[in-house]
């Protein structure tokens, strides 16, 4: 629902939803959902409370078709029902079903005397029952069964179940007349949903079963299209292999429509009915467990259940060796790798995993499965930066869906891996257009994950360039569509990246906040991999803030983790931002130890963008140590790896400090060009990296330059660049500590004032 929402809003329809609170409440995905459709407006919630004395005189007069002498009988009823509706309705039902409120012979009401007790409520129960004691055993049989078949009762469905159809007809017009249905154009239904259920509590286990076991058989021959129906029908009627087929249809039914929790419920009671009731063949029943396995793997996967997935995986292993099927070991292996890679960071198992999928596929002739196995080779050797061995297994994986002639959800999915390939690789424009062309597929794939993730992907690329708000809206767009799913795995992975950006352009009081909800939701599911990324982001914002207690805590639990799952990209980003926590607070010994290790390791992966930001850190390590030659080749290396790599805001940065060391070094001419060029990129774009290191180099440039009013300019640039920046942080503390612990705001609010 909240996935059709959002799509709707262009055009003329309303969409009336009812629902009791308390109900909803009571089954969470409900109550998620409604909160979904009210983060998509112009979604208006109106809460109905019980009527008031005045509104149920006015409900009384309308139901009786008088306007003159009710207020008194209708304080009694409003006094006795809590001004609830439904109570009013069935109350006044049952006064005119007794007598005791009847029309006279001159066509005025006679009202019950003050003396005169009204129904007692002490449940619905009661007021329900008391009206159906007064039923015929024909009408009774028939409002039964319009109870059972609920939504389905139309008219076909209800003559091939009745047992007496001649009775059909006149009993259903009986019950019209007194209240208990209403005809629509498709079918019958209650006055009231209560109404139904109370009626459908109160009938007998046994008819109950046989009731839908009728209706079930019924439906299948009229209405096979109504698989969830079917499902419900089935399993009421404990008709378990019926049951069995007709939930894994209403599973697949509900993932199509972007129903996770519907899927997952009707998965579940598939295998319960499996395990429990057994009603097929041994190996009839371990293939469709296996089906409902690997689709429940995808839902644990969405819901960031790791331990759900886990479980789920190893039992697909099971089922897949009992049944000796290539096909099903091909695809539990793929589904093991994918949670390898993905949800435990094990490359090499991954990997291993992903190869014997292959193996198989290519022995046995199964494309499909060969082409699955490539992708996820791709993509462990991705994860591992063997960036060209993952090119060359996702091009196959592409060759290969091409040639099955399939265009789905799935060739997007390795179109994103292969973006990712070359934006790591720093082949952006190459990037971009394998992730223009996954959008596109995922579209037409009507695959909302898949489309979430080309655009998250999309507004990294633009978040390389320094295209901030084209970045925030890509991000936006891709949050819209994981919330609409529920997928909690890439929600975190949204809110942490919005954060990002919201950092680039250092709106602090929007991007902490993002970040944190990110974390948190990382280590509700176990998302290790997921933790250090955050852990890295959020030592970086800490230490531009000066927040340095915090930072460091933030870097060592995320070295940590990351030295735990061989993850050394982000460890060597980590060791960056600790070496320049050091620098801060004047340790350049342990600055230098830190930096050194992270050099180390970018030497070891082809990732030109670490090794810019090492190369940096490089410069600024022999800065400190007040050696300008030194610091100046890093620096010049730092701003060629950021460009090759497409990382803008970083290449600006790099531009300046090489600015700064030329100056350093005697050569003003080339400091001033550089510096010129440095501020000019970073005025082109909204946001930037090291905004106030970039303006103070030129307020020191252009001064030794002797241009003193240009000069000037640069320093209040970026005196109201740090004050700007301290009001995005709410707390006085916060504020305190950026203006006066970071170095650089230090120096340019001295300078300033």
């Amino acid at each position: 629902l909240p996935y059709l929402v959002a799509r709707l809003r262009p055009s003329r329809l309303l969409i009336l939803l009812t629902c009791r609170s308390i109900e909803a409440r009571e089954r969470a995905f409900i109550w998620e959902t409604l909160e979904a459709i009210d983060r998509a407006p112009p979604i208006q919630r109106v809460h109905l409370p019980p009527f008031a004395p005045k509104e149920t005189a006015a409900l009384v007069g309308r139901a009786l078709g008088i306007t003159e002498k009710v207020a008194h009988f209708a304080r009694r009823l409003w006094s006795a029902t809590g001004g609830n509706a439904l109570f009013l309705v069935e109350t006044l039902k049952s006064l005119l079903e007794q007598g005791t409120l009847a029309r006279t012979s001159d066509g005025s009401w006679r009202f019950p005397a003050p003396d005169t007790p009204l129904p007692p409520l002490a449940s619905l129960q009661a007021v329900v029952g008391g009206r159906l004691a007064r039923l015929s055993s024909s009408e009774r049989a028939v409002l039964e069964l319009v109870a059972v078949l609920g939504e389905e009762a139309d008219f076909p469905t209800l003559f091939q179940s009745a047992a007496e159809q001649a009775v059909l007809l006149p009993a259903l017009e009986k019950l019209k007349r007194r209240g208990f249905l209403v005809e629509t154009e498709t079918c019958y239904r209650f006055e009231h949903d209560r109404i139904r259920e109370t009626l459908y509590q109160s009938i007998a286990a046994e008819r109950r079963r046989q009731l839908h076991r009728q209706a079930g058989a019924v439906l299948e021959r009229l209405h096979p299209e109504r698989v969830e129906a079917l499902a419900y029908h089935f399993s009421q009627g404990e008709v378990w292999d019926r049951a069995v087929i007709y939930n894994l249809k209403a599973g697949r039914q509900a993932q199509a429509m972007h129903a996770p929790h519907a899927a997952w419920e009707h998965y579940t009671y598939a295998l319960e009915i499996l395990d429990t009731h057994r009603p097929f063949p041994e190996q009839q029943a371990a293939d469709l467990a296996f089906q409902a396995r690997a689709a429940r793997r995808e839902l644990a996967w969405m819901k960031g259940d790791i331990d759900q997935e886990k479980a789920d995986i190893e039992a697909l292993l099971q089922l897949a060796a009992r049944l000796s099927d290539p096909e099903r070991r091909a695809e539990a292996l793929n589904q093991q790798s994918y949670f390898l890679c993905n949800a435990q960071d094990e490359y090499e198992k991954a990997l291993h995993a992903a190869q014997a999928a292959l193996a198989l596929a290519q022995e046995h002739n199964l494309p499909r499965q060969a082409a699955i196995a490539l992708r996820n080779i791709g993509q462990a050797y991705h994860r591992s930066g063997n960036y060209r061995e993952a090119e060359k297994a996702l091009r196959q994986s592409l060759a290969t869906w091409e040639a099955i002639d399939e265009t789905s959800a799935q060739v997007a999915e390795v179109q994103i891996y292969l973006a990712q390939v070359y934006e790591q690789t720093g082949d952006i424009d190459d990037a971009e257009a394998q992730g223009h062309q996954a959008v596109t597929v995922a579209q037409a794939a009507d695959a909302p994950l898949t489309l979430a993730r080309a655009y998250a992907l999309l507004a990294r690329l633009a978040y390389r360039r320094a295209h901030h708000r084209t970045c925030i809206r890509y991000h936006q767009a891709s949050l819209e569509q994981i919330r609409q799913i529920g997928h909690k795995q890439n929600e975190a992975v949204e809110l942490s990246n919005l954060g990002l950006v919201y950092w680039t352009l250092r709106d602090y009081g929007r991007a902490i906040p993002l970040m944190q909800q990110g974390l948190e939701i990382y280590r509700q599911i176990g998302n290790r991999r997921g933790v250090i990324g955050a852990m890295d982001n959020l030592s970086g914002i800490y230490h531009e803030i000066g927040r340095y207690a915090e930072a460091q805590e933030a870097v060592e639990e995320g070295l940590a983790q990351a030295r735990q799952i061989d993850f050394p990209h982000t460890e060597a980003l980590l060791l960056v931002t600790q070496g320049r926590l050091y620098l801060d607070q004047g340790d350049i010994d342990a600055a230098e130890r830190a930096i050194r290790q992270a050099q180390q390791i970018a030497q070891t992966i082809a990732a030109p963008y670490v090794s810019g930001i090492v190369h940096l850190a490089l410069g600024m390590l022999w800065w400190a140590r007040e050696d300008p030659a030194r610091a100046e080749r890093h620096f010049a290396q730092a701003l060629q790896d950021c460009q090759a790599a497409g990382e803008t805001d970083f290449a600006t940065a790099a531009r300046s400090f090489w600015a700064l060391s030329q100056h350093a070094l005697g050569n003003l001419e080339r400091a001033v060009c550089l510096s010129t060029q440095a501020v000019a990129e970073l005025e082109a774009m909204p946001g930037g990296e090291h905004i106030q290191d970039i303006y103070l180099h030129h307020w020191h440039i252009l001064r030794a330059a002797g241009r003193g009013e240009e000069a000037r300019a640069a320093l209040e640039k970026a005196y109201r660049s740090v004050q700007a920046q301290a009001k995005t942080l709410p707390d006085p503390e916060w504020r305190h500590d950026f203006l006066t612990k970071v170095p650089v705001n230090r120096e340019i609010v001295a300078a300033w004032e």
